[in-house]
């Protein structure tokens, strides 16, 4: 491993390329997109994608490394905030609208395999714990509620979102019905 040279320029760019590229086109089109389009849309060979990614599971990877490090800095900093009950709420509101735009967040996070991606998903988790905990020790989400059922009540916003229940209502009632009994 110490003998890993450093990137060309042009190669680094081709990189960063490809990756912006695939998560551009995964977002859009999901994982199950050929690593032939990623090429194509990159403007480069599909040899080049596998010089950067030997398989395509390295790059998709890659690219629930970035997303889930993006979503578990976004619950940390809203786990800091002095109205818990308000951060809760806008983090449910934010990751539904997030997995509405990017349903490869979901997907990805459903399919983690590799060992580095579940120590990522595991932060993540330990992060929306911690986001929790903090909105019930405020008083402003029911006690009984588990990490768990987070994910459940979230991805049934999801769903109502995806049957026509504008975003923020589905937010509301989910939180509503979160609220301290």
């Amino acid at each position: 491993m110490g003998d890993e040279r450093p990137l060309r320029a042009d190669a680094a760019r081709n990189r960063a390329r490809i990756l912006q590229i695939a998560e551009e086109v995964v977002s859009e089109r999901g994982f199950e997109v050929p690593v032939s389009v990623i090429a194509a849309e990159a403007g480069v060979g599909v040899g080049t994608v596998y010089r950067h990614f030997p398989t395509k599971e390295a790059l998709f990877g890659a690219i629930l490394t970035d997303k889930i490090g993006q979503v578990r800095e976004y619950v940390e900093s809203l786990a800091e905030s002095d109205d818990p009950a308000a951060a809760f709420r806008e983090y449910l509101n934010g990751i539904v609208d997030w997995t509405m735009r990017d349903r490869s967040i979901y997907k990805g996070l459903a399919e983690v395999s590799g060992t580095d991606l579940h120590a990522l998903a595991d932060g993540l988790r330990r992060a929306e714990a911690r986001l929790l905990g903090h909105a019930q020790a405020a008083g402003g989400v029911r006690a009984d509620l588990t990490p768990s059922d987070l994910k459940s009540i979230m991805m049934g916003c999801v769903v109502m979102v995806e049957h026509g229940t504008p975003l923020e209502r589905a937010v509301q009632l989910a939180t509503e019905g979160l609220g301290p009994r």
